[in-house]
């Protein structure tokens, strides 16, 4: 994966060499952002099938990166880069500290606000003339409607694409470990004294589902809010004059952006669900000792290999 990351950065680095210092040599022009776009696509499946365990969203996140660098452009490095160093920041923060029901609010508000301004650092704005159409060209030849489309959106909405990603990596780091360790003392012992440890796993699942529903559901509501007010104000002035010149504008923007996040985070659960696949479902007889992996003085095998 490390050798692969560092082939993409390579050609990226290659192609603004090329259209900056050689812009005579098209070829590499054309088939270095080509070679960038066709790893990127390969590696998200090939992640998702492969990697089973909290690291699959950083893995991910890595491989679009350099997409995300080549539709947005060299001046995209350092807020992109601001951004993913202020997610590891919450991130660590959050996870060195106890999750409370106050975090359920705090990460998906710091994670929405830091898309937020990703938006607008990139050179976006909510204005029809702030899209940059050269994204779309990049890699292709000729007009290609659906595919220069696609270029554009990620190009105009890395914002919600990393920031969801952020937040589900976040509240997988977070909520998963600590919701297994805290059911551990009281039950997991007596459970597996009886072999049984479907109703520990019953009330672990149910408690992960539930944090992370009320962090998302809170997520979506900070997207939501802003659109239904613009649909509110679009309403209350449609007669104004400059209606379609900032109101609907402001409007196509908001409702692409909200469907973004949703298709984005659509995917990361289904993602979510497909690598925590093997503790939901997986027979009891072939169930490995997990808790001796998150905290080894706690282990019940462990206690009851000492004592006989």
């Amino acid at each position: 994966h490390k050798v692969v990351l560092f082939f993409q950065y390579f050609c990226l680095i290659g192609y603004w060499y090329c259209i900056t210092y050689a812009s005579g040599n098209m070829f590499f022009v054309f088939f270095l952002p080509r070679v960038v776009y066709f790893i990127t696509l390969f590696s998200i499946p090939a992640l998702a099938y492969s990697c089973r365990s909290p690291r699959v969203f950083h893995h991910i996140a890595h491989a679009i990166l350099p997409t995300l660098f080549l539709l947005n452009g060299p001046t995209s490095v350092a807020p992109i880069s601001f951004f993913a160093s202020w997610a590891l920041i919450v991130n660590d923060i959050i996870h060195a500290q106890e999750f409370t029901h106050a975090s359920w609010f705090i990460i998906p508000a710091i994670v929405r606000f830091l898309g937020l301004g990703l938006f607008f650092s990139t050179g976006h704005h909510t204005t029809i003339t702030s899209l940059q159409i050269w994204a779309s060209s990049i890699g292709t030849t000729g007009f290609q409607q659906i595919l220069h489309g696609i270029l554009l959106w990620i190009n105009t909405f890395t914002g919600p694409i990393l920031s969801t990603i952020a937040l589900i990596h976040i509240l997988w780091k977070t909520n998963i470990p600590q919701t297994l360790l805290a059911n551990e003392k009281a039950q997991v012992k007596l459970d597996y004294r009886f072999g049984d440890i479907r109703m520990v796993r019953l009330n672990q699942v149910t408690q992960i589902i539930s944090h992370f529903g009320i962090s998302i559901l809170f997520y979506i509501f900070l997207h939501a809010v802003p659109t239904l007010v613009t649909i509110l104000f679009v309403t209350l002035e449609r007669r104004h004059l400059m209606t379609f010149a900032i109101f609907a504008p402001k409007l196509i923007f908001d409702v692409c952006y909200l469907a973004t996040m949703l298709i984005t985070l659509f995917l990361c659960i289904i993602l979510l669900y497909h690598s925590w696949e093997q503790f939901l479902i997986r027979p009891i007889v072939d169930e490995p000792d997990i808790f001796q992996i998150l905290s080894p003085k706690l282990s019940p095998r462990r206690n009851d290999k000492k004592s006989s």
